[in-house]
């Protein structure tokens, strides 16, 4: 008796698919053996079988991660993603392969590609406590204390156990106090022009919290009034380089401006265009603030003599 077409298409699928299914359980098997190579060898035959198989892209992406060919790990689980998208637990094993790719750019240190695989990981498993604690610790040991912080109070929820957490809220606490009493005394001792004192104390702080915007701002502003104070050009270069770097953190102060104009002003009193500029700045990012009255009136007086000279060179 002969098969009709139909059924012979009927008997080939299920033949592939008994194949695939046999592949797939002795992989599962290899891999439980700590046969990686091989499982690998029977997850890529289950895959020429069916390209869709999520199952056999996550079982492969399982041996490539205990080979620690990480990329390939990855591949393959975002193969498993793709083709099984509702299931959470391929969408866990992804996050967790970031992980380990982000660990292993650690070693390396290539800290922006752990950053990105961090930052793909939290992305792609949001709410996977692995994952959470991982990245904490990675922005802890980094000294991002803040963004630390934050991880290990969106990780309180999700486990039974908080014993970690509370204990690294109270190291960031404890790093944020010692940080936040050195830059207090950096600014008075800058108040009592200091500098280097101020440097020193401004240090601290930055040592023990290195993400602290207030005391990299103090810093900058500190170094900058230093090397004004000395007053040679290349030292003015020196002060200009450092209120640049404070005005980059906080583009909306307009101290920063103010010592900017007065350092170009210093460096050069024929050189009244950035001057004139910085000083601009102060009185539109501040027009009532301490700053704007010498500022208004340097904006009057080297517009002036810019005028002056311009005349006399026969400059338009």
């Amino acid at each position: 008796m002969h098969l009709s077409r139909m059924n012979k298409t009927w008997f080939i699928m299920g033949l592939i698919v008994t194949l695939q299914c046999a592949h797939l359980k002795e992989a599962q098997l290899q891999h439980e053996q700590g046969q990686y190579k091989q499982s690998i060898e029977l997850c890529k035959a289950a895959i020429s079988a069916d390209s869709t198989d999520a199952r056999a892209y996550l079982l492969l992406s399982k041996n490539y991660l205990a080979l620690d060919s990480l990329a390939q790990a990855t591949r393959s689980a975002e193969q498993a993603l793709k083709w099984n998208s509702e299931s959470q637990f391929n969408r866990q094993h992804l996050a967790r392969c970031y992980v380990a790719s982000a660990r292993m750019a650690v070693k390396q240190e290539n800290f922006r590609q752990a950053y990105t695989c961090f930052e793909n990981a939290r992305k792609t498993a949001p709410q996977d406590s692995v994952v959470i604690q991982s990245v904490a610790t990675y922005y802890f040991d980094r000294g991002q204390l803040d963004k630390s912080k934050n991880e290990w109070e969106a990780l309180r929820p999700l486990v039974t156990d908080t014993t970690q957490i509370v204990q690294m809220l109270n190291k960031i606490s404890e790093r944020t106090s010692v940080a936040d009493a050195a830059l207090k005394k950096g600014v008075a001792a800058m108040k009592k022009t200091h500098y280097i004192t101020a440097q020193t104390e401004l240090e601290k702080a930055l040592k023990a919290k290195p993400d602290h915007v207030e005391a990299k701002y103090q810093l900058h502003m500190a170094q900058g009034h230093a090397y004004f104070k000395k007053g040679s050009k290349s030292a003015l270069w020196e002060a200009i380089e450092a209120y640049g770097l404070a005005m980059a953190l906080k583009d909306t102060e307009a101290e920063p401006h103010f010592w900017l104009g007065k350092a170009y002003e210093k460096k050069d009193d024929r050189e009244f265009t950035n001057a004139i500029d910085e000083y601009k700045m102060v009185l539109e990012l501040d027009p009532q603030g301490p700053y704007s009255n010498e500022a208004k009136a340097k904006v009057q007086k080297l517009t002036k003599l810019k005028t002056k000279l311009d005349k006399f060179w026969g400059r338009n």
